[in-house]
């Protein structure tokens, strides 16, 4: 099992990496252990796929063609200006291309297939899942229900199968007008900017969710904490005199 290593040059005291002492042995099943052991030794993404990696390649794919047609078109009606317009909304700086980059790092990381990162603002699986267990359990709590309230479910780029696969026919579309010499480059320039939008926007959506999931758990935690403050007496304190207004003391009472 290759666990982590030091390469520190500072030289650990051995009553420090093998204290005195009986240790304590922690009990995991088997399918946890083969499932770590298989992350050690092959990476997450070995485990885990991303439901939406084939219509990202066939629009991505789409991209390339689009750019080639555009390039190798000799429709007089088409000027130099036109063409690099278009070109640029589609593989320049800000453009659909680099958009389709962030959702595909977006989607990987919901599903799993990488691990979050501090320079990721995509919240990791493991973090969706401990986000979601717990809502579930507070909703469950609160409500007396027995439900279940999928993370998973509502981080949309996961499943936008079918409005990804429509922007790739898209393309498809211009293409063919572009190879007869019937498209609007300006129009489509501006329709290719609309769906890198759009793709924005879920990955927005998707993080915001997750955010107010984690506001939600914050103030169900100040509410328990409240509670436990004023059984306290400098707690009690502080509430009744410094920063508990009518409101929060009436509930306290």
């Amino acid at each position: 099992m290759p666990f982590p290593t030091s390469s520190s040059p500072i030289s650990f005291p051995g009553n420090a990496l093998y204290p005195p002492g009986s240790g304590q042995t922690v009990q995991i099943s088997e399918t946890q252990r083969s499932i770590f052991n298989s992350m050690l030794e092959n990476g997450q993404s070995s485990l885990f796929q991303n439901p939406v990696s084939g219509v990202i390649g066939a629009l991505d794919g789409n991209i390339t063609s689009l750019v080639d047609t555009i390039n190798n078109s000799t429709c007089a009606n088409y000027t130099s200006e036109q063409k690099a317009s278009a070109i640029s909304s589609l593989t320049g700086s800000g453009g659909l291309r680099e958009q389709l980059e962030l959702f595909t790092l977006h989607t990987n990381t919901l599903a799993g297939v990488v691990a979050g990162s501090s320079t990721n603002p995509t919240p990791g699986l493991e973090r969706i899942l401990s986000v979601g267990r717990s809502l579930n359990d507070l909703f469950n709590t609160i409500e007396s229900a027995s439900g279940c309230l999928n993370m998973l479910a509502n981080m949309s780029g996961l499943f936008a199968n079918e409005e990804i696969n429509g922007y790739a026919n898209e393309l498809t579309n211009m293409i063919a007008e572009i190879n007869n010499c019937l498209g609007d480059l300006a129009q489509i320039a501006s329709r290719i900017y609309e769906i890198k939008t759009i793709l924005e926007n879920i990955i927005s959506s998707d993080i915001n969710f997750y955010e107010s999931a984690l506001e939600t758990l914050r103030q169900a935690a100040l509410s328990a904490l409240m509670e436990y403050m004023y059984s306290d007496p400098c707690g009690r304190f502080i509430l009744e005199n410094q920063i508990g207004n009518s409101t929060l003391l009436s509930f306290l009472k």
